[in-house]
This record gives structure tokens, C-alpha cells and sequence, in this order.
């Protein structure tokens, strides 16, 4: 999706997540990637709309699934390697396996961005037959990202370019350095609109428009912040280890008086991430509030205590109604505190008990302010 903002909306079609995209339309979809007749369909809605650039996220199991058969890809990017969707793939290995397709997929003459920071960046260059483009703070990437400086509201950095001068799109920014003013938070934010930006300018739009358009851009449902009565709360979809810790450290590093996280997890999921989590909750926040999210046909209360697992008790409250967590979590907020409104943000609906019920995060947490 930011591809799409940092190029043009009327150039290029976004699907993933919160949807598809394009111009001024927007169709609901039911998985971050659909199967091949649902993308078919769409790619041939850009087409007769004059898109020019399709910016799609594929995730790990449509890959499994073979949704995503004899998709042949101009630009593949992978910006992390966290385990995920091991209900689906039993082991890191195999979630791996599947993210390697994503690049074993990328056309001879197309790019390959990857991460060097990332612990499993060796492993994933290993099979890049495709030009490749390393960014990250190792200084011998290809974009060196420096400089960085968050706040609860914002971030900032830089990003120099280097070692370029055999890439016939990127040569002429070669040992440039541009600053970068973002509305979007955390550090890992930033890795994502570092790619994002080298895609757009992968694509041939210039380095200048791309840094302006920055400023503007949304990633509607991560790390939306709003400030309340002296503090600050964030709403993110974050129902990983990885991306609530990311998330966490985020917390940490800006100044802040307590930190909240207001969360729970899936029923009908993979039940070993649940005490990972639990161990992120209580070394990194100062306080945890255990709700529902999507419980299905699980009992709410079995699932936070998997959570909170063999973690002292201490810093958790379970409160199984989300509404009233909520309700409880804004009645304990003092100025200068953190709050943290994981799992749901814009996902809309909570599955209970085989239902699809309508569910808005920002909604509830506005309807509760004191």
C-alpha cells in the first residue's frame, strides 16, 4: 500500500490486506492475498482502468495454498523473516520455504530488495537470480539507512545511496543522501517505507516526488496514533511475537511514563505462539490487559491464560469483554503513558462462537474516552 501512495493511486493498484485499491475504488477482500481467480479478476479491472503498476502483498500461505501459480513478479521485496502462520506451516523452516517462492518467482531481468539486516538475509540472497538491492543500517548496503530519530507522533532518518553505479534505474542517485520526515512510527516502519521507496524508484518515478510524497502517506490499521487527555494510544494489528515485540521496543525507545498493551489472540490458531507473547508482554510493558480477539469457539479466559503461561501473574488483567478492557485500560491512563491496542485495529469484525460480528477498534476506543 505505500507503493501505491508514494507513486499514484491513478498508476498504480494495491492489493493486500485492507483490500484492493485503485484511483478512487476499493473492493473488501477476505485474505491479505486471494486466490487466482479473485486476482485474475482484479488485475484485469487495473488493466481496463489504465493502471499501469500492480503493488501486491503475498503473503506465506497463499504461497502454500498456490494461489499465487505462474505469477511471474518485476520487483520482490522481503523486509523481515519472523515466524508466522505456523498453524498453517508447523515450522519456521517451511514458513522460509514459502517466502523463498516469492523470490524464486522474480523475472531474470527484475529486482530482488532485501533486508541485510535481517537475520536470514544470507539465506534468501542465496537464491536471488534477479538484479539484486540490499538496504538497511549495515553500511555496506545499497541504500544505507542512518540517522534515525522517533517520537511518539513521528520519525525522521536519512537515507544514502551507494555502490550503485552498475544499476541503470538507480545510478544516477548514486552517493546522494536524502533526508526523510515520516508520519509513520517505529523503526520497522521505517525498513517498510525505506523498500517502498526503492520500489517506487525501481518503477521510474523520480527520487524527489518520492520523498515528498512521504509526508502524505497512511498505512491504514498499523501504529495509527492519536493523543488523549496528556497520552498517547496507538492501535496496530499487530497479533505476532515479532510485531508486538517490534511494536514494544518502538514504546521503549521514545520517552514515555508507563507503557499499556491492551490484546489477546486467536482462537482456532496456532496455540504456541500464545506464551511467546505472554513473555513479550511482561518483559517489555509495564502492564498487560488480556481480552478477546476473535476467540471463535474458544472460551476467551482459556486463551489469555495460555498468554500469560508460566509468566508471573502480576502484570496481567484478563477482562474478557474487549469493550470493557478498553473502558478499564482509558480509566487507569495518566499523561505522559503509552496505551497499546493490539490485534484487531481496522480487521472489523470479531468471529464468536461461528459469528461474524461487526467490530471497530477506533470506535470503541473513542466511545469510552473519559
Amino acid at each position: 500500500m505505500l507503493v501505491q501512495q508514494l507513486t499514484s493511486k491513478h498508476e498504480t493498484g494495491y492489493i493486500g490486506t485492507n483490500g484492493v485499491r485503485w484511483k478512487d475504488n476499493f473492493i473488501k477482500t477476505g485474505n491479505t492475498t486471494s486466490g487466482p481467480d479473485l486476482l485474475y479478476k482484479y488485475m484485469q479491472i487495473f488493466y481496463n482502468d489504465a493502471i499501469k503498476n500492480v503493488s501486491m502483498e503475498t503473503s506465506s500461505e497463499a504461497f502454500f495454498y498456490g494461489r499465487l501459480m505462474n505469477l511471474k513478479y518485476d520487483i520482490a521485496m522481503v523486509t523481515n523473516i519472523t515466524s508466522d502462520h505456523m498453524n498453517t506451516h508447523k515450522t519456521l523452516d517451511n514458513y522460509i520455504r514459502c517466502k523463498k517462492m516469492l523470490i524464486e518467482a522474480t523475472k531474470d531481468d527484475g529486482y530482488v530488495v532485501l533486508n541485510k539486516d535481517d537475520k536470514h538475509y544470507e539465506e534468501m540472497k542465496a537464491i536471488v537470480h534477479s538484479n539484486l538491492i540490499t538496504f538497511g543500517q549495515d553500511e555496506s548496503s545499497n541504500i544505507v539507512i542512518k540517522d534515525i530519530s522517533l517520537t511518539p507522533t513521528s520519525s525522521s532518518f536519512k537515507i544514502l545511496f551507494r555502490d550503485l553505479d552498475n544499476n541503470p534505474l538507480l545510478s544516477k542517485y548514486n552517493n546522494q543522501e536524502v533526508k526523510v520526515d515520516s508520519p509513520l512510527l517505529a523503526i520497522f516502519n521505517i525498513y517498510n517505507l525505506t523498500e517502498a521507496m526503492i520500489a517506487s524508484l525501481l518503477l521510474g518515478y523520480p527520487l524527489d516526488d518520492v520523498v515528498c510524497n512521504v509526508i502524505g502517506i497512511k498505512a491504514d490499521g498499523r501504529m495509527e496514533v492519536l493523543e488523549h487527555n496528556g497520552y498517547h494510544i496507538i492501535v496496530d494489528f499487530a497479533h505476532t511475537e515479532g510485531a508486538i515485540r517490534n511494536i514494544l521496543t518502538f514504546a521503549n525507545s521514545v520517552n514515555h511514563n508507563k507503557i499499556y498493551v491492551i490484546t489477546g489472540a486467536a482462537g482456532g490458531k496456532d496455540h504456541t505462539k500464545m506464551p511467546k507473547i505472554g513473555k513479550v508482554l511482561y518483559e517489555l510493558a509495564d502492564f498487560s490487559i488480556l481480552t478477546m480477539d476473535n476467540p471463535r469457539f474458544e472460551e476467551v479466559e482459556d486463551i489469555c491464560n495460555e498468554i500469560i503461561g508460566d509468566q508471573p501473574r502480576d502484570k496481567f488483567k484478563i477482562i474478557v469483554d474487549r469493550d470493557e478492557a478498553i473502558r478499564y485500560a482509558l480509566s487507569i491512563a495518566q499523561p505522559g503513558d503509552l496505551l497499546l491496542f493490539l490485534g484487531k485495529s481496522n480487521e472489523g469484525v470479531q468471529y464468536i462462537k461461528g459469528e461474524k460480528i461487526p467490530y471497530d477498534e477506533w470506535e470503541h476506543i473513542k466511545k469510552n474516552f473519559i
